[in-house]
């Protein structure tokens, strides 16, 4: 063989290995690049939310070994509260974390457990409700038909906060401009004589300070995220009624991602999430935010055992009036609400 012959054979052996090396090179640097999702939500970072859905994005690109990276936009950065279902929806946001209570009438039978004075000890009982009737109804499940769900829970319960004028009896309710949510504890604020109305939880403070507000409803934690004890003086127990929340995905994104993803996403959501950064972040942090606040037991009161058992009555109106509108649209809310309150109940 002539020595022209060895060297192109050697030219094209050579030519060949640095194509395989280079292209197993990219193939690695591919494989290796995370998937990027943006999750969006209206908490302040050091709120409940926004440390909880920290905690949880965190898990998960834990166990998905780095092949996720999560970019949070808290503050509504990316989407304001009432917004992130459907910015998750048309794919601005991949992921998005909100309460239903800035969503009236979108999700109404997932509502029912946030009816005022319904027995919801607790953000893990709440939480496991909501997830309970999320696996065992078709129609709740329904409500969020067009994204994935990953995440339902509640919130622990939330007093009623005032500036100037203490509420210590249902009287003193009356003619009181509250903020709430919509539904249920709106409902039962009117019912109980007060001026309720609708705000995202960044806007009370400013209407608390400008007397546009004379109390609002949200728990505790969420006020200390939101700074909004620096304008109350006084909080009223016992607490009446929980919000529920959810993260969701795009459903497109969610198909798309490997199935050793969707199994990892799924090893910390639902259940598991709530029990172990869910209500674990608004049940003990409740308790320790009333501390942080410098809420002392003159601030605080409690309506008699009268006034409860008043309170719970006009909820059992409210609760009447909303299971029979949505039965009259054909929604199973008696089902619904039964379950709920049996398995309140019965959860230890």
């Amino acid at each position: 063989m002539s020595k022209k012959s060895i060297f192109f054979i050697i030219a094209v052996f050579a030519a060949s290995l640095l194509f395989t090396v280079t292209g197993a090179e990219s193939a690695t640097t591919k494989e290796s690049k995370p998937i990027e999702l943006r999750f969006a939500h209206h908490d302040p970072p050091a709120g409940p939310g926004g440390r909880s859905t920290v905690a949880w994005a965190k898990k998960v690109e834990e166990v998905t070994k780095g092949k996720v990276k999560i970019t949070m936009y808290p503050a509504s950065a990316l989407a304001k509260g009432g917004a992130t279902y459907d910015a998750v929806k048309s794919n601005v946001a991949q992921i998005g974390w909100s309460t239903n209570g800035l969503y009236p009438g979108r999700f109404p039978l997932t509502d029912l457990l946030a009816q005022p004075f319904i027995g919801v000890k607790s953000a893990l009982a709440g939480g496991m409700a909501i997830w309970n009737n999320y696996q065992k109804f078709p129609e709740v499940k329904a409500e969020y038909g067009d994204v994935k769900v990953l995440v339902l829970h509640t919130h622990q319960g939330a007093p009623i906060g005032t500036r100037k004028v203490a509420f210590k009896t249902l009287d003193d309710l009356k003619g009181l401009k509250i903020r709430a949510i919509a539904g249920g504890a709106l409902q039962w604020l009117k019912a109980a004589g007060a001026a309720p109305l609708t705000m995202p939880p960044s806007d009370i403070y400013m209407n608390m300070e400008k007397g546009v507000i004379d109390g609002w409803t949200i728990d505790l934690i969420g006020a200390e995220g939101f700074k909004i004890y620096e304008v109350t003086d006084y909080y009223t127990l016992p607490y009446y009624y929980v919000s529920t929340f959810w993260i969701v995905m795009n459903k497109d994104v969610w198909n798309s991602l490997p199935s050793d993803i969707q199994r990892a996403f799924n090893q910390v959501s639902g259940e598991w999430a709530i029990k172990n950064i869910f209500a674990a972040t608004w049940d003990a942090g409740d308790r320790e935010a009333i501390k942080r606040m410098g809420i002392t037991a003159d601030r605080m009161f409690t309506l008699s055992d009268g006034d409860i058992a008043k309170a719970k009555e006009i909820g059992k109106s409210v609760w009447a009036d909303e299971i029979g509108k949505l039965e009259a649209a054909g929604k199973p809310a008696r089902k619904v609400f039964d379950e709920t309150l049996r398995f309140l109940k019965d959860f230890k």
